[in-house]
């Protein structure tokens, strides 16, 4: 993996320290990068005590309006388990990032 890559693995790893399920914290090795689109990486985390896989979405693009601040945003809302389960069900139709990314509504879609 290049150096940015490394980078890349380091913040997915400051975000997310430990496995949601049993706890244990994650190491470099549990995290794979997936993907890579523009300036967007999917990376997947697993936890070999328990088995569980975790799916990360980092993108490095700038907001449009480089003034907002993050404490200008409205709370993102809580993950429900639908969302779990809707996300479940779209990853399952998948069998490449692009062809995510090629799915979503292009509203919704960051631009480079």
């Amino acid at each position: 993996m290049n150096e940015q890559g490394k980078l890349l693995r380091q913040i997915v790893l400051q975000v997310i320290q430990r496995c949601p399920q049993c706890r244990r914290t994650f190491t470099e090795e549990d995290v794979h990068l997936i993907g890579q689109m523009n300036e967007a990486w999917l990376f997947s985390l697993y936890c070999p005590s328990c088995h569980v896989m975790a799916l990360v979405g980092l993108s490095l693009a700038r907001p449009a309006d480089q003034e907002t601040k993050r404490e200008d945003l409205p709370p993102a809302p809580p993950v429900s388990a639908d969302d779990v389960l809707d996300m479940h069900l779209l990853l399952e139709e998948v069998d490449s990032l692009e062809e995510l990314l090629r799915k979503m509504p292009p509203e919704e879609r960051a631009t480079p």
